[in-house]
């Protein structure tokens, strides 16, 4: 619940209370890939690239075969240049 109201705090603007809600559902469970998305997401759009890569890839050691996260991680390399790394 607390992830699906991130991503609904997400898309109205409210950025704080999307990662404050992103963060109580990951210490409910932090596998919750929904939560972990929302929460990568958030920070690429925020321009917190550094913070979003890490999400990623502690996503990906929980979840290594979710696509979702490869090409998450994927579009953050290919923004920041990294056209390897994207690949």
């Amino acid at each position: 619940a607390h992830a699906a109201r991130g991503w609904s705090e997400e898309y109205l603007g409210r950025n704080d209370a999307a990662e404050a809600h992103y963060w109580r559902a990951l210490t409910l469970d932090p596998n919750d890939r929904y939560a972990l998305l929302g929460l990568a997401r958030l920070y690429s759009a925020s321009n917190r690239e550094t913070q979003a890569a890490a999400v990623l890839r502690d996503a990906l050691t929980r979840h290594p075969r979710e696509r979702w996260f490869h090409d998450t991680l994927g579009t953050l390399a290919y923004r920041q240049g990294d056209l390897a790394g994207a690949e």
